[in-house]
């Protein structure tokens, strides 16, 4: 049975004038420029993690408690080489590379790319409600475009929580069949007020580094791809982003005989 994740809130509503209509252009000008220098950096934050976590643990752990840190510094840097090795394939075709994307096997290689950079009061969870979920995307943008969301979610909750990734089909009378990928955290959650600026280009709540971009080009991710982007949350009821993607119409057996994961736990536990 499929549950329906809805937490008090409204969804963003966007109202821009003509400044910010100005500031939008230019920022879909250079777009896929930085969409690429913050994915790099998300990944580089991920394998750093998992190297510190293995310079901490290395006189204490066993290496087959260690081999799956290794794996996942390991796989971080291959999608960072993917992304290069990608946009100059782009760059001579004019046009990302559309594929199949099972879902249950998207959100496994998301989980064991992320676990490394929650610490251990953060829970993970992973869900999707059929093994023959999919959609047709960009592997890799699509994976970069859920883990953006699911570090914005880690950074909702300093003192810890739950951040949980489900996807389930949807139908909609306009869209017809769809795929919606709903990422939920127990953080501090967003007023209104917030929620109508989220999306502006370079807008961030950070006192420092890199903000403003991930939601942005998350957004950007989910129109092209023929979807769309909507969030919902209240002051201190945790937010709810959902992405919403055109579903793919034909199955492929290989993809979905993946297994869901399980709740997990981040990496950083004792």
């Amino acid at each position: 049975m499929t549950h329906t994740l809805k937490p008090p809130g409204r969804t963003a509503i966007f109202v821009a004038g003509p400044r910010m209509g100005m500031l939008r252009d230019s920022f879909q000008d250079d777009a896929h420029g930085v969409g690429i220098v913050h994915d790099l950096g998300n990944l580089i934050q991920v394998a750093y993690s998992a190297v510190s976590l293995i310079r901490r643990k290395s006189d204490m752990a066993t290496p087959e408690e260690l081999a799956p840190l290794v794996a996942g510094a390991t796989a971080a840097l291959e999608r960072a080489g993917a992304i290069v090795r990608q946009t100059i394939e782009s760059a001579r075709s004019g046009s990302p590379l559309l594929e199949h994307v099972n879902m249950t096997a998207c959100l496994a290689e998301v989980g064991n790319l992320i676990l490394p950079m929650l610490n251990s009061n953060i829970r993970l969870h992973i869900r999707t409600d059929s093994d023959g979920l999919a959609v047709t995307a960009n592997r890799l943008e699509l994976q970069n475009a859920i883990l953006n969301l699911v570090f914005n979610a880690r950074e909702a909750m300093p003192g810890g929580g739950i951040v949980s990734i489900f996807a389930c089909e949807s139908y909609d009378r306009s869209s017809g069949s769809d795929v919606e990928i709903r990422v939920t955290d127990t953080g501090v959650g967003m007023s209104p007020e917030l929620i109508e600026r989220v999306f502006d280009p370079y807008f961030t709540t950070k006192a420092s580094g890199v903000g403003g971009v991930g939601l942005p080009m998350v957004k950007r991710f989910a129109e092209q791809a023929g979807g769309s982007l909507m969030i919902a949350s209240a002051p201190g009821a945790g937010t709810t982003v959902t992405m919403r993607l055109p579903a793919a119409t034909v199955l492929s057996a290989a993809l979905s005989s993946v297994l869901n994961p399980e709740v997990r736990t981040g990496a950083s536990a004792p």
